[in-house]
């Protein structure tokens, strides 16, 4: 530990072992053989027993006496000489001694009170007296009063004893009852300490003695055998951060600069946990050159609160510092407390908006709707991510996203709202932005699918008249014209076809869009036997085999559906291989969607072009000497993800080639 200089006793010592020497105790209850009368005598046992007017003597459980009224100077002419000495020194005959002890130890352990005539030792001479053994508490202690009555009356002409011990044992009782007897003062000290959690210390400055109570050592987890006698011990358990504070507090008190000493501080436990304690204390005793010569105070676990105290300070920074402003208001919409996002987006000043109405930064006209979510929100219902508007302190109107929280206390009673919004402009501005976009790309597809099939229908009237023009050569001069030009004809005619094909393609192609808005609850088995029928002349001529499983009925244009099941079979059949084909068309449903696939054992596709295939007019080089115009897969694609649903293909050459889509169930997915 780092040396600091403490002052004691009115003395600046070098080091934090400056009372090293000081021996520590601990608390131990008193026994009752060491009770001292005069330390612990209360005012108002004395007052009460010094008003019976016949001899009283108090007994401790030993028989000594501790006690003695003033009308003990009947029966000795010095009372106080009687303190300290055995009961039975009082009785002269030995045999009456067993019988005084057997009442004795009755009273103490029945309570009851006894009473017996005997002779006692009264200056000097042999009297006969009646003596009254009552039985009364003080705090845990057990304690006996004895009465002594003159029965010969010459000696004292004393009043008979009775009255007044029946009159004694009711006041006993009384004040037990009222609990006006202090006799337990120093246990209920005890018992409040220990209530509270307070741990005691005291020092003596000019002595280096030092006490702890139990509970000091049970917070630090030490029992009392375990802790060095030296304040330093104390002094090396304080966390090194908060020695000087501690130190520097404990110097401006001894120094008359603080009234109390006061420190909180942490505190390493036997277990090697720290604990955060609050110590406080007081010079209670100084010289008569005002210098402090003891100081006493308390100590307490604050640990849970310094945990809880933590854990509001992280809420409050979370508060302080979340992006999305905060405002939080009592239940009559009284701003009490805003973040800095709050006065940010709003341009309000944290000190100008507290203590106005939350309405203020709402525009008049929507004030009614705020104070019914306010309603709502103090009557527990939920109120999230309501679009809403506020206006800025210059005037500026916002759009919100309101969400309310009640707060509670810890009864569950409502007694505030927290006030969360969002400020939406710049999203607000990118929403528009991108619906205008959107808008313009609606209308540039639609200016395309009109241009494409307008000049698709262009295109094909002059090839029709190529085509007419071509056959009418081929006819009319056919035994004009040599081999040669026959084939020249031929191939023009059937280039003529191809091109007439790929028009009619893209005409079907533009037309996807407005037809894939059409969609009912289709069967897809009633869709996949249209396409097999439209296909049954390829399917034979192929010696194909197709094999189907039961399909499900989904949301789909049927028309289009049956598009997809034709494209994706004849797909299969232009690429078959060797061996005869095979092709699987089933479904399975996976979540909130079935998954269609047409498998097939053709002759596959490469990895690089699976997604190749599925581009407008795309065809691989193998596949150039087989018929088709490179716009069915497109068109899958298309009409597929018009449905909402995704297309794709899994092969390897030579092994064939499954191709799957997917479109979403209906039934579950509410599209």
């Amino acid at each position: 530990m780092v040396e600091k200089d403490i002052a004691i006793g009115g003395k600046a010592f070098e080091d934090s072992r400056a009372l090293q020497s000081a021996p520590v105790s601990t608390e131990d209850s008193k026994s009752p053989q060491n009770f001292d009368m005069r330390e612990f005598q209360p005012p108002a046992l004395a007052k009460l027993l010094d008003s019976i007017p016949a001899p009283a003597l108090l007994i401790d459980p030993l028989s000594r006496i501790v006690f003695a009224n003033h009308s003990c100077s009947r029966i000795s002419r010095n009372p106080e000489k009687l303190r300290g000495l055995s009961l039975l020194t009082l009785f002269p005959e030995q045999s009456v001694v067993p019988e005084i002890q057997r009442l004795t130890e009755q009273v103490f352990s029945t309570g009851k009170s006894q009473v017996i005539d005997s002779t006692l030792e009264i200056m000097g001479q042999r009297v006969k007296s009646r003596l009254y053994l009552q039985a009364m508490g003080l705090g845990e202690n057990k304690w006996m009063v004895l009465f002594v009555e003159d029965l010969a009356g010459e000696q004292t002409q004393a009043p008979p004893i009775q009255p007044y011990h029946d009159e004694f044992r009711n006041r006993i009782a009384v004040c037990g009852n009222t609990q006006k007897f202090p006799f337990d003062n120093h246990q209920r000290l005890a018992l409040a300490l220990r209530g509270s959690d307070l741990g005691l210390w005291d020092v003596d400055l000019l002595e280096h003695r030092v006490f702890v109570d139990n509970t000091w050592t049970e917070i630090v987890g030490y029992p009392p055998d375990e802790i060095e006698p030296s304040a330093s011990f104390w002094l090396d358990h304080v966390h090194p951060d908060d020695s000087q504070r501690l130190l520097n507090a404990w110097n401006e008190h001894l120094g008359g600069y603080a009234e109390r000493f006061k420190a909180e501080h942490r505190i390493r436990t036997k277990s090697g946990e720290w604990k955060w304690l609050m110590a406080r204390g007081k010079v209670v005793q100084r010289d008569d050159q005002d210098k402090p010569l003891r100081i006493s105070g308390v100590v307490i676990d604050v640990t849970d609160r310094k945990c809880a105290e933590e854990k509001l300070l992280q809420v409050a920074r979370v508060f302080t510092d979340a992006i999305d402003p905060i405002f939080i208001v009592d239940l009559k919409d009284t701003v009490i407390d805003l973040n800095r996002s709050a006065e940010h987006t709003y341009g309000w000043n944290r000190e100008n908006l507290i203590g106005k109405s939350i309405l203020t930064i709402v525009p008049p006209e929507f004030r009614e709707r705020a104070e019914m979510f306010h309603e709502r929100s103090k009557r527990g219902e939920r109120v999230e991510n309501v679009d809403v508007v506020h206006v800025t302190k210059s005037g500026v109107t916002i759009p919100i996203l309101l969400s309310l929280s009640v707060l509670t206390n810890e009864k569950a009673e409502p007694v505030g709202i927290a006030i969360i919004t969002k400020d939406l402009s710049n999203l607000k501005r990118t929403e528009e932005m991108l619906h205008a976009q959107m808008e313009g790309l609606k209308r540039s597809n639609k200016d395309l699918e009109e241009f494409a099939y307008l000049a698709a229908h262009d295109l094909r009237e002059p090839l029709i008249g190529i085509a007419a023009y071509a056959k009418v050569l081929q006819k009319r001069y056919k035994e004009n014209l040599d081999a040669q030009a026959h084939r020249f004809i031929s191939r023009t005619l059937d280039t003529i076809t191809r091109m007439d094909c790929l028009i009619q393609s893209l005409l079907s192609y533009s037309r996807l869009e407005g037809d894939a808005r059409n969609l009912e609850p289709t069967d897809c088995n009633l869709a996949l036997t249209q396409a097999l029928a439209n296909l049954r002349s390829a399917i034979e001529a192929s010696g194909a085999k197709v094999i189907n499983g039961s399909l499900p009925t989904v949301k789909a244009n049927p028309g289009l559906l049956v598009q997809v099941f034709q494209n994706l079979i004849s797909n299969a059949i232009r690429f078959a291989g060797d061996e005869l084909l095979q092709i699987h068309i089933g479904a399975l449903r996976e979540g909130t969607e079935w998954t269609f696939f047409v498998k097939d054992n053709g002759i596959g596709i490469e990895p690089p072009y699976f997604d190749r295939i599925f581009r407008i007019f795309q065809r691989l080089e193998s596949s150039l000497d087989r018929p088709g115009t490179g716009i069915g897969l497109a068109n899958c694609k298309k009409i597929v993800e018009r449905h909402g649903g995704r297309i794709w293909v899994e092969s390897k050459p030579g092994e064939g080639s499954t191709f799957f889509f997917t479109i979403p169930d209906w039934k579950t997915s509410g599209t």
